[in-house]
């Protein structure tokens, strides 16, 4: 992979890298020897990447402005990104008839319309140059349905078809795109999600370091045949059951009085 960055390292660029998964891929990257651009919004945390090693820059997905303006710091100040890690987004624990339409349309926004108008903006500068790696942290939840999160099954959805038909438009031109799905993750997620005492509500899940998500990025750079890696062993058994057997999980869920 050619190096990308002004100082004749390795650039990568890491969207929501403020905290959770983010500040896990970012750390693991620094300690590859990267030069990481972090992104987020909180002005405190970003303080914080940048004690830690990271070039902070702030970003809202969100908002057109923003993100042309944080791709144009990048570009014109460190380079074009060997590595860009789209992984900014926000979930919601909500049953569907408490879930409304402005509920879906801000998942939306920050997890299939944000991660693709980042997507925009650097992969001009890739493709012309005719590499660099892509990659989509996505979740188990795109993979298949979970009750009480309709929304964000729907947004992870929507980022994984995006994301693989990206990968076909740009098959040829040096760029890969890689998804990666993880189950969830130790980390604030659920609180911010909206609901704080998942574990206590889930006692059978385990959750995985962020540090897990971290490796399997590092897995998409070392193995340019990847394409979509599921972060775990338990999720990968439950993905290949669901294939053998779709009705199984639903059976045993009922089973366990965990779905409805």
């Amino acid at each position: 992979m050619p190096m990308g960055a002004r100082d004749g390292r390795r650039l990568a660029v890491v969207t929501g890298a403020t905290g959770g998964i983010g500040g896990a891929v970012a750390r693991a990257l620094l300690r590859e020897g990267w030069t990481v651009v972090g992104s987020g919004r909180d002005q405190d945390a970003l303080a914080r990447l940048a004690d830690g090693g990271v070039v902070p820059l702030t970003l809202e997905v969100t908002d057109a402005g923003s993100v042309e303006s944080f791709a144009a710091a990048v570009l014109d100040g460190h380079g074009v990104p060997d590595l860009l890690v789209n992984n900014a987004g926000i979930g919601l624990f909500r049953r569907w008839e408490d879930t409304s339409p402005d509920d879906l349309e801000r998942l939306l926004a920050v997890d299939l319309v944000g991660a693709a108008r980042v997507d925009r903006a650097f992969l001009p500068a890739m493709v012309e140059r005719g590499s660099g790696l892509l990659v989509h942290v996505a979740s188990v939840a795109g993979l298949r349905g979970f009750p009480e999160q309709t929304a964000y099954c729907a947004a992870k959805h929507g980022l994984l078809g995006w994301s693989r038909a990206l990968a076909f438009e740009l098959d040829g031109t040096g760029v890969r795109v890689v998804d990666v799905c993880p189950p969830a993750i130790d980390t604030d997620f659920f609180a911010r999600a909206g609901l704080p005492d998942f574990r206590e509500r889930h006692p059978w899940v385990r959750a995985l370091p962020p540090e897990d998500v971290a490796e399997a990025v590092l897995d998409a750079v070392r193995r340019p045949g990847r394409r979509e890696i599921v972060v775990g062993r338990r999720a990968r058994l439950v993905g290949a059951l669901e294939r053998v057997a779709p009705g199984l999980r639903r059976a045993l869920r009922r089973r366990a009085g965990r779905g409805r």
